[in-house]
């Protein structure tokens, strides 16, 4: 099977702008899951936004 190379998707200003956004709100999630790692609703926003983050990008790569 052949792989064709994929070049990084574009972002607007807009995009960029919006995922900047949405990694400080990762960043503050972060934070707090670092005093309570075991909260559920606290992970599902997380895996929220980095899905989010994913789909703006375009990135082929997380864990679900």
């Amino acid at each position: 099977m052949v792989r064709i190379k994929q070049d990084k998707k574009l972002l607007t200003a807009a995009q960029k702008k919006e995922i900047l956004q949405l990694e400080k709100e990762l960043d503050i999630l972060y934070d707090q899951l670092a005093f309570d790692p075991g909260n559920e609703k606290l992970n599902r926003e997380v895996r929220t936004l980095e899905l989010k983050i994913v789909r703006i990008t375009g990135e082929k790569t997380i864990d679900y």
